[in-house]
């Protein structure tokens, strides 16, 4: 069974996102305190980010179905450096605690403060 053209357009959407190179890509929903955390990281590291709230998006539903169909997490924020899912909220402030987030994002090529 095909695709239905929403599956497609909405793939096309995530696509298009995560070919973005020179920013942080997060998948986020408005409301959602786990995402404000990992933008508030961002923001306070000065990382540029792109977050598409997918609350508010069109087909927002759509492109969370195909993020999990990418990478089996169901939950936002949804985080990507240069095409690469570093996973959630959790996963990112990890690599922070651990001191291996800014060189993940120097190797990338992500320029930050």
């Amino acid at each position: 069974m095909g695709r239905s053209s929403v599956d497609v357009q909405a793939e096309e959407q995530v696509k298009g996102a995560l070919a973005e190179r020179d920013v942080v890509v997060i998948f986020s929903k408005t409301y959602c305190g786990f995402c404000a955390a990992v933008k508030r990281l961002f923001e306070r590291l000065g990382i540029r980010y792109r977050a598409l709230e997918l609350d508010i998006l069109p087909l927002g539903s759509a492109m969370q179905r195909i993020l999990y169909e990418m990478t089996g997490q169901r939950t936002v924020p949804s985080v990507w450096v240069r095409g690469r899912h570093l996973g959630g909220n959790d996963a990112v402030q990890e690599l922070h605690r651990t001191g291996r987030l800014l060189p993940l994002l120097d190797e990338s090529g992500i320029a930050h403060a």
